[in-house]
């Protein structure tokens, strides 16, 4: 057969034995016929080659060998032309009937020579014919006179055929079945522990569990496995990885085309066509989208599965479904997509699998297509893949020959670029303003239009659309945006002809959406109504978004509502959670705006260091022009962040960041505002700074919205009227804001308290600052909580009460240690961050902590149950005394302590150790 490399056979040791049963029986004058057949590279031509060389060196055999192939088929006597010219010298006389047979003649005189030659020698001759299937039909008819001619002489005569080929070499097969002698041996793909074997001509130590990775990719197939092999030695060192997965092979996409060339054109289109619906959906659907007969379809996939492309009906690995499809031109692909979506669409398949093939076409869709397209965008702009759904929607825009029906997708569409990137969508707003002046964006297209151009900063383009629509459809629009237009743009809303006051959430109609609702409760929240029923409404919203609901504004307004509401550890977990998942799926604006809403929470929780590293990634998630006048958000905490810790450059860089003029229009304008504020008292520019607040007052009032948990701008003024000593305005806007606080907002009480205690008589001014860090440990604000201690601290160091002053001491500078708060610089002015007014001083008892001393253990226990509220009958029985001792003890307490009432015995429970306390 000539010289061939050796190649090691793996798993081929009972079909090499039982060829060797086949020639054994032939030398014995019996003959021998063997079909070994395989699928494509399983190594059918290496058992024929290790055969004929036995034969040929251990039994001194005459081999004649001939290699079919596509070419020859079509020329007479190829086959036999080949068989004839391999011939040993020995049967020369065979070379010359060789010559009349390679130009297509083959007399009777040629024929008998041959016979006698091949029948009548004194040596086994063996006859091997790789491919058979592709041998020529007269070399077939030849071969099948041969075999049955030689049933008795030592000739051994064995031929190799590829599955799932029919054709002339069909009767052919059936003759040999005739044979007394026939065996049929039938190679199959490598089991894992054969991969590990043919793995180890290369490499040293292999796993099983590399091996069942080799096999998963290359089913076992020894082309395949070799060819891999060599792409792995070019590319990795040392051992195979237990998943070969390579950036750019080559032998291997070589040695895929080479098995599919050996197989039939059916079992090539079948390939390449489950390769597309196994990656883009469909492959139930195979038989089908082929429009084939499906007992020819699944007989093609059989040779598929027999030569380890295929497994359980669909091609084994997405490596090999890639190159298939790689092996496509362009046009060849889009056809195959058109195609496979005109079938799929007919089956009532899924539109997401649908739709995956009309955009793998590239090229518009039909009519029918476009439900289809904006069918399948709805489960990945629920799920967040906004890119997904953008690719989708900009398809059937592009597609659809209708007006109307363009604008609405072009509206969806900018929503989802919106996510990805504002500024991507602001580029298709132009056309959106087009499309409404055309008469073609209605109803919530008109809602989304407005939102966006909003959020561009182009106000004065959306107060003239709302000053040109009829008054039935602007009131319409104002209905279902007014809510949100007064809690986000409150200042816009006054511009627009004949704008009505926003319907409080008990008064809008029934059928408007959540984000309506939500912006509504939101509302009536900042005017200083309950919030029960708001923080109610944010839960339940939030609860829903984190089991995968979808992502809605109603969402930033839900978690607005936990942040104005003090309930800082539960918006800071939603949040969190939400951002996290924003991030994972690529959601550039949401994430940033997430990162920033994170920022606020921090700064009013008092992480500092968290606060400004989180607005500084917010702005870098977004580009400043992508921000539009929400960019006064992330701006206004990294600016509050870094004047509080000192690093007053780095505020000052912040405070140059451009902002769009349209901020001071939104709810945004009043957190900038109040952060410069900060910044300008820092550098003492009082003046400034009390110019800044009082507009944060004005803007807040006139928006009805003057809510102390939106920001404490009194609280501010009332410092800075302190300091220049006009004390009773002092106290006045204290004690206004302490009024305009809900109860349920421990956080913004807590301030209050603090301001106003800081303008109270030094014994209020104990009750009101521990009330103030009492409100503040609940609410959850470090740096507010380290300034009351800090407060109280010296309040009580004023009235000469030095154990609780340490106590107070010690607490506040461990919470300010614990935040990056400089509590000593920030009592001198040097941060700006004043904890506490100047003292107004009053004659008081030179060490009350004595006075406090004095007390006996009876009179303290009854003096800490009378400060903590209980009667004298509740004392009496608390402590098995009667009421009269309880009296008694009241008087003495009072005289000591030199107090008229019960209540002010709260200033010295601090006093009475926790050990002598009830």
């Amino acid at each position: 057969m000539g010289e061939r490399p050796v190649v090691v056979l793996v798993e081929r040791d009972a079909v090499a034995a039982g060829l060797r049963e086949v020639f054994t029986g032939a030398a014995a004058g019996r003959g021998g016929v063997a079909v070994v057949q395989s699928g494509p590279g399983l190594g059918k031509t290496e058992v024929l080659h290790a055969f004929a060389r036995w034969a040929e060196e251990e039994h001194g055999a005459a081999v004649l060998a001939a290699v079919c192939s596509p070419d020859e088929r079509d020329v007479p006597l190829s086959a036999i032309a080949q068989l004839l010219s391999s011939a040993p010298e020995s049967m020369s006389e065979l070379h010359d009937v060789a010559d009349e047979v390679a130009e297509g003649r083959l007399d009777a005189a040629g024929a008998r020579l041959m016979n006698n030659a091949l029948l009548g020698g004194d040596r086994p001759v063996v006859m091997v014919v790789d491919d058979v299937h592709l041998a020529d039909e007269v070399s077939l008819r030849r071969l099948g006179r041969f075999i049955h001619r030689a049933r008795s002489a030592p000739v051994a005569i064995v031929v190799s055929v590829c599955d799932g080929f029919e054709g002339p070499f069909s009767q052919f097969l059936t003759e040999l079945l005739r044979q007394p002698s026939f065996r049929r041996f039938t190679l199959t793909t490598l089991s894992a522990d054969g991969v590990a074997e043919l793995l180890a001509e290369r490499f040293a130590g292999v796993g099983r569990e590399q091996a069942l990775a080799w096999r998963a990719m290359t089913g076992g197939n020894p082309l395949l496995i070799r060819a891999l092999l060599e792409d792995v030695q070019e590319q990795e060192e040392g051992q195979p990885t237990p998943a070969p997965s390579l950036p750019a092979p080559r032998t291997f996409p070589q040695a895929l085309t080479s098995l599919l060339r050996r197989m039939p054109a059916l079992a090539r289109e079948v390939a390449v066509t489950s390769a597309l619906l196994d990656c883009f959906g469909g492959a139930e659907h195979l038989v089908e989208v082929l429009g084939l007969d499906e007992r020819s379809v699944w007989q093609a996939v059989s040779s598929l599965e027999a030569a380890g492309i295929a497994c359980g009906g669909t091609i084994r690995h997405s490596m090999l479904s890639r190159l298939l499809l790689d092996s496509l031109d362009r046009p060849q692909r889009a056809a195959l997509h058109r195609r496979a979506a005109d079938v799929l669409a007919s089956l009532n398949a899924p539109a997401q699998v649908t739709a995956a093939h009309l955009l793998e076409a590239e090229e518009p869709a039909d009519v029918w297509a476009i439900p289809v397209l904006r069918e399948a965008a709805d489960t990945p702009r629920s799920e967040g893949r906004f890119l997904d759904a953008a690719r989708l929607l900009e398809l059937a825009m592009d597609s659809t020959p209708f007006e109307e029906e363009r604008a609405e997708i072009l509206m969806e569409l900018i929503g989802c670029e919106w996510n990805l990137d504002p500024a991507m969508a602001g580029r298709r707003l132009p056309d959106a303003v087009a499309a409404y002046h055309d008469g073609h964006l209605l109803g919530e297209g008109l809602d989304f239009l407005v939102r966006h151009m909003l959020w561009q900063g182009d106000e004065h383009e959306v107060v003239a659309i709302c000053a040109a629509l009829p008054e039935e459809r602007r009131r319409e629009l104002l209905e279902r945006l007014g809510p949100w237009l007064a809690v986000t743009w409150p200042g816009i809303l006054e511009r627009i002809p004949g704008h009505a006051e926003p319907a409080t959430q008990d008064r809008l109609p029934h059928a408007l959406g959540l984000e309506a609702r939500g912006a509504a409760l939101l509302r009536d929240m900042l005017a200083g109504g309950p919030a029960h029923e708001a923080i109610a409404f944010a839960e339940s919203c939030l609860l829903g978004a984190a089991e995968g609901r979808a992502f809605a504004p109603a969402v930033i307004t839900a978690l607005d509502v936990l942040i104005y509401a003090d309930r800082l550890d539960r918006a800071a977990l939603h949040c969190a959670s939400l951002r996290a998942d924003a991030q994972a799926h690529g959601q550039r604006t949401r994430a940033a705006l997430l990162t920033a809403m994170s920022a606020e929470i921090a700064l009013r929780q008092g992480a500092l260091e968290s606060a400004a590293d989180l607005a500084a990634e917010a702005l870098k998630e977004l580009p400043a022009k992508a921000w539009g006048p929400a960019v006064g958000l992330p701006l206004s905490v990294l600016i509050t962040a870094q004047t509080l810790t000192g690093r007053l450059s780095q505020a000052a860089e912040a405070l140059n960041h451009p902002v769009p003029a349209g901020i001071m229009r939104t709810r945004w304008a009043v957190h900038y505002l109040y952060a410069r504020g900060r910044y300008h008292r820092a550098m003492g520019a009082q003046r400034a700074a009390t110019d800044d607040f009082r507009t944060c007052g004005e803007l807040l009032r006139s928006w009805k919205m003057d809510l102390p948990a939106v920001v404490p701008w009194r609280t501010e003024v009332a410092e800075l009227l302190w300091e220049t000593e006009e004390s009773d305005q002092a106290r006045g806007l204290a004690e206004e804001q302490l009024r305009a606080c809900p109860t349920q907002s421990r956080r913004a009480r807590g301030i209050s308290l603090r301001a106003l205690a800081a303008t109270s008589a030094p014994r209020s001014r104990l009750r009101l600052l521990n009330e103030a860090v009492e409100d503040l440990e609940k609410g959850g604000d470090q740096l507010e909580l380290a300034r009351a201690l800090d407060l109280l601290s010296k309040a009580y160091f004023d009235l000469g009460m030095t154990r609780p002053a340490r106590a107070s001491a010690q607490r506040a500078s461990g919470v300010a240690r614990r935040i990056s708060y400089q509590l000593g610089s920030a009592r001198t002015g040097e941060h700006g961050a004043v904890t506490h007014f100047p003292a107004q001083r009053e004659p008081v008892h030179e060490s009350l902590d004595a006075a406090a001393d004095e007390l006996t253990e009876a009179e303290q226990r009854v003096a800490v149950l009378a400060a903590k509220g209980y009667t004298n009958r509740q004392i009496s029985q608390k402590l098995f005394v009667t009421v009269s001792t309880v009296e008694q003890h009241l008087t003495r307490i009072y005289r000591k302590l030199q107090v008229n009432r019960r209540s002010d015995l709260g200033d010295f429970l601090p006093l009475i150790s926790p050990a002598e306390a009830v």
